[in-house]
């Protein structure tokens, strides 16, 4: 970040769960690890134009994990060399609790289990994710902010009518 923080060295990405631990702790040397951020990404050119570029059905998320997923499917490394330092303002886009965020937070994680989870995973995925929505709509009704949960609720519903996600004018 800007003010020297580190955001993200790699990182932990369950495709069950579509969750991420970012590891914040640079390594001694270059290193394997799960995913990258799409901030911080040098890609084989190659195998980006055998995925035809980044899926853009994603948007504002999700299409760096997918890329991550699919090069290490395929057998490819994802690998962080602590030579590279990259700045990125964190969160610039939009504020964390935003109804923009939530909405395509939702759309994004779901499309992902759709696309590329089997239905046992889809089913862990599904019970994960409706109680965690669950426990943030309670912490979210809690600070007043509906909108954020109004906003997951269209998701839900633009994913299950096969409604494209909406872009930020919407919000």
């Amino acid at each position: 970040t800007p003010d020297g923080a580190v955001q993200s060295a790699g990182g932990r990405f369950n495709p069950t769960l579509t969750t991420l631990r970012h590891h914040t702790e640079i390594p001694d040397t270059v290193s394997e690890t799960q995913f990258i951020s799409g901030a911080l990404m040098l890609i084989d050119g190659e195998f980006l134009r055998s995925q035809d570029g980044l899926d853009e059905s994603y948007f504002f998320g999700m299409e760096d994990q997918t890329l991550c997923w699919t090069a290490r499917q395929q057998g490819l490394q994802i690998l962080i060399d602590p030579r590279s330092e990259v700045v990125h303002d964190k969160g610039g886009t939009a504020e964390q609790h935003s109804p923009f965020r939530y909405y395509h937070d939702t759309y994004n994680r779901v499309l992902f289990a759709r696309r590329h989870l089997g239905s046992i995973r889809q089913l862990a995925f599904a019970l994960f994710f409706i109680l965690s929505r669950i426990y943030r709509w309670s912490e979210l009704m809690l600070a007043g902010s509906t909108e954020s949960i109004s906003a997951s609720l269209l998701a839900f519903k633009d994913i299950a009518s096969g409604h494209p996600a909406r872009p930020p004018e919407e919000f």
